[in-house]
């Protein structure tokens, strides 16, 4: 299965997707802006056509219509920036914080296996880890 691929959909307000992945995580990502500058997508600017928004053909989009969809991926890559977090980016805390996967987990209180798919990009970086990473890190400086 592809990280990318999305198990369930709901249309939100201001033109944001609350996508859940099949690996695993949510993301809202707003979509507003690709909606507005993209002539094939102009339909979608009026609401009640926007929260019909469906998990397309296997997961690997989301679909209003057989021909109205944006993909799985190019979602994921949303979800990606608008909340900030790279792999990188994570790996960079591990290496700098000196943790392994299991005491990165012990220390945000999160599985090996969460913290492995956070590592490894198969799942985007929460906002609320993101801030957590940022919180361990100012307590060890205040130690």
């Amino acid at each position: 299965m592809m990280p990318y691929t999305i198990k369930h959909i709901s249309a939100l307000p201001d033109f944001t997707l609350r996508i859940t992945w099949a690996a695993g995580g949510q993301a809202d990502v707003r979509i507003a802006d690709i909606i507005q500058h993209t002539r094939g997508l102009s339909s979608l600017r009026e609401p009640t056509a926007f929260a019909l928004a469906g998990v397309g053909e296997d997961g690997l989009s989301v679909a209003w219509s057989p021909e109205l969809e944006i993909s799985a991926r190019r979602l994921w890559q949303l979800a990606t920036e608008q909340t900030g977090d790279s792999r990188a980016e994570f790996r960079d805390w591990l290496q700098r914080n000196q943790l392994t996967l299991t005491t990165a987990a012990e220390a945000l209180g999160l599985t090996r296996r969460t913290i492995s798919q956070y590592s490894s990009g198969a799942r985007p970086l929460p906002k609320t880890v993101h801030l957590a990473l940022k919180g361990f890190e100012a307590e060890r400086r205040a130690a």
